[in-house]
């Protein structure tokens, strides 16, 4: 395995640590601020009713990232990878900016801050590695970074059929 094919399984890996915080804390959250949620219009997390609902949604994109990560290892290509990279990294400022808003922590914002730092030395190694075109790069990046927006969207926006799964698997439907 060389250097870039160790740091492609840095994504997924980063992901699930920072992912791990809003599947412990965010059922614990939602309890603990359920009066200021219902006076929100949009609260944070609102399509969230359970955790394995939840659960289910970020083994969907854990599974999207792994199977990025092995197929540009594969292929020895990481400009998409790193689009994708680019657009978690992102995606962890959003967290910052959701608990600016909110006023108050939000779960995945604890993880974000160390995460983040991490994945700008991840995309900072992997840029010096692979020598990317700038074009291409800038490209990949806004794909990125709008892919795992609406990614994130249309998993929050899922959520409620899989907590209806969850809840036919219970009673054994």
């Amino acid at each position: 395995m060389n250097t870039m094919q160790a740091i492609a399984w840095l994504l997924p890996v980063i992901f699930m640590i920072h992912d791990f915080e809003e599947i412990f804390l965010i059922e614990a959250w939602k309890t603990r601020f359920a009066s200021k949620l219902k006076t929100m219009k949009n609260p944070p997390y609102a399509e969230m009713h359970d955790t394995a609902s939840f659960s289910i949604a970020i083994a969907i994109e854990f599974v999207l990232l792994s199977l990025l990560a092995l197929f540009s290892c594969i292929l020895d290509s990481y400009v998409f990878w790193f689009g994708m990279f680019f657009g978690f990294a992102f995606h962890l400022l959003v967290h910052f900016l959701l608990a600016f808003w909110f006023k108050h922590y939000v779960p995945g914002a604890a993880t974000a801050i160390p995460c983040f730092v991490l994945s700008c030395w991840v995309l900072y190694k992997a840029y010096r590695l692979c020598h990317f075109e700038i074009i291409p790069l800038f490209f990949c990046c806004f794909v990125g970074v709008v892919f795992m927006l609406v990614m994130i969207l249309v998993l929050h926006k899922l959520m409620p059929v899989f907590e209806k799964w969850v809840n036919r698997y219970k009673v054994g439907e």
